[in-house]
């Protein structure tokens, strides 16, 4: 046998059973990790969905309300959209079923058969394997008392083990081709091991003592000792090749560093400081967008084009630099980006590009200190002979896409989607209900214990099918508002239970401590309207309103 057989023969097991027990090891570990943390993901998921509906069943039973098919029926619906809102993937359902075997609610299709089934199969809370229609699926099942339900959130058991399954063809793979790549290692070095050792071991010395990559190693070529020669020659030279390219590739990266040390200097002025260094990270991802609930304040100058008409242009954009500068400086304060001007208007986004569960509350204060440096503004304003301006601020927070939108050639950090429309429906509605500030109801539930709301009204803005509750906030309110807020609030709860006399009651107590109150005054009316005619049997209390 040849020496490179035998040294083949020698080294290739202890090659390739270390290998294979390291590819094999890191399968087990990364099933049990990827399993581990899908496993944690939907009982998070059950634990957010029990803890959202009893919520909803602690607002119907601090209101009373737990008997009113009206108001349990908007509990469920809020649970049931809550419930879409959760699932993130055509594989994952989430379903609630009643002691009966009814299927309340599903994001998914779940028959009267698999209901009955489920209901009698789960006696207690947890995870659990099952099927649905007859698809294998995996979940955890929490019993929901206060409805008398069974919640369960699933995912089909070949779309939760997908991930497991494609490391195991990837170690598989990866393992193959180590072994290939190592049978060929040593294969090669079998055949060139009959080199003389010291002429190769003088050469490599003279080369490491003295830099010069010119030396070489003679030797026959017509055996396995010449052969060796040639590679270990032909090393030297791609060495010498490599410290050239080295050298130059420093000359390249410092010179590189300037420049991009001189575009951060001048893109920056345009782009937040941590977005830019995100796309010098990951310039492939510039182009991608991303899922996410943020938090979008809207706002408006009032009355911005009568205000315009008697000012010289020099005047107009002198006021709008000082009015942005004060606005944007109070946003980036409050953790916030400023996303874009549209005319005299405002966009800017909380929770991004790193996120916050704080978002809904850092706009709120956002919006406060709006207000308060408005009134800096307008006394530089007045100062000058000009007109005080007058804003209003909206705030929504649910999902949005949030990402670089454009080309390659002009792009703009920013988000999209319909709570972005929302926002800036809802800002116009500030000067309908004469509020400066308007909030919708996943923002209240945000902020809630943290800033004294009121409910303005439900609403059915242009573009959308579903009502929204709008509110409004504050800082803070003295004695006299928080009773005349307690009454109005009571007159609310009454006039959606159509009991439009006792409406009308609460609100004339509410006008004792808010004077001159404008909501009170149009609750009052429409209570009045609604004793004269009242509405029909599907009313709900809801406005559609068509102004953009």
């Amino acid at each position: 046998m040849r020496i490179g057989s035998r040294i083949s023969a020698l080294f290739l097991p202890l090659l390739i059973v270390p290998i294979a027990f390291v590819g094999f090891a890191s399968w087990f570990a990364a099933r049990d990790g990827i399993t581990a943390i899908a496993r944690d993901l939907l009982t998070f998921k059950i634990e957010e969905f029990v803890q959202f509906a009893s919520t909803q069943y602690s607002l119907l039973e601090n209101n009373d309300l737990v008997d009113d098919p009206a108001f349990r029926a908007a509990a469920i619906d809020a649970i049931d959209n809550y419930a879409w809102r959760l699932v993130r993937r055509d594989t994952e359902l989430i379903a609630a079923i009643d002691r009966d075997g009814v299927v309340v609610f599903a994001t998914g299709e779940v028959g009267r058969a698999d209901a009955a089934r489920l209901l009698a199969t789960f006696s207690a809370s947890g995870w659990n394997r099952f099927e649905i229609s007859g698809v294998p699926r995996v979940g955890v099942v929490a019993d929901f008392v206060p409805f008398g339900w069974l919640l369960l959130v699933s995912n089909e058991e070949a779309a939760f083990f997908a991930p497991v399954e494609r490391i195991a063809r990837q170690t598989v793979v990866a393992a193959a081709i180590s072994i290939l790549v190592m049978l060929a290692v040593v294969v090669i070095v079998s055949r060139f091991i009959t080199h003389p050792l010291r002429a190769t071991v003088v050469a490599m010395r003279g080369v490491i003592e003295t830099g010069d990559f010119g030396a070489r190693v003679s030797a026959p070529l017509n055996d396995e000792t010449g052969e060796l020669a040639d590679s270990f020659n032909y090393m030297i030279a791609s060495l010498d090749s490599a410290y050239r390219d080295i050298k130059q590739f420093a000359l390249n990266a410092a010179y590189s560093e300037r420049r991009e040390s001189k575009i951060r200097t001048v893109f920056q002025r345009y782009v937040p400081q941590h977005v830019l260094g995100q796309f010098f990270e990951a310039p492939e991802s510039m182009l991608i967008g991303e899922e996410r609930a943020l938090t979008v304040l809207y706002s408006d100058i009032r009355g911005f084009t009568t205000f315009s008409e008697g000012l010289a242009s020099s005047e107009v954009v002198e006021s709008l630099n000082r009015y942005f500068g004060l606005m944007v400086d109070v946003i980036d304060q409050n953790s916030g980006i400023v996303d874009k001007y549209i005319g005299d208007a405002l966009m800017a986004f909380f929770g991004a590009p790193v996120a916050n569960q704080q978002s809904p509350h850092d706009a709120v204060m956002a919006a406060f200190h709006m207000q308060s440096a408005l009134e800096d503004f307008n006394e530089w304003q007045e100062a000058r002979g000009r007109s005080p301006f007058e804003i209003g601020i909206a705030i929504n927070y649910g999902p949005v896409t949030i990402g670089n939108i454009g080309s390659d050639r002009k792009m703009d950090y920013t988000v999209i989607g319909d709570m972005v429309n929302v926002v800036s429906r809802v800002e116009g509605l500030t000067k309908v209900y004469r509020q400066p500030l308007l909030i919708t109801e996943s923002v209240r539930r945000s902020i809630r214990g943290s800033f004294p709301v009121r409910m303005v009204d439900r609403v059915q803005v242009k573009g959308r099918e579903r009502g929204l509750g709008i509110w409004t906030a504050r800082p803070g309110i003295g004695a006299a508002e928080e009773r005349g807020w307690k009454a109005y609030h009571a007159a609310l709860l009454a006039y959606y239970r159509r009991e439009f006399h006792a409406a009308i009651s609460h609100l004339t107590r509410a006008q004792r401590d808010l004077p001159d109150d404008y909501l009170c005054e149009l609750f009052a009316e429409r209570a009045r309207r609604y004793l004269r005619e009242p509405p029909p049997p599907s009313w709900r209390g809801l406005v559609r309103l068509e102004a953009k």
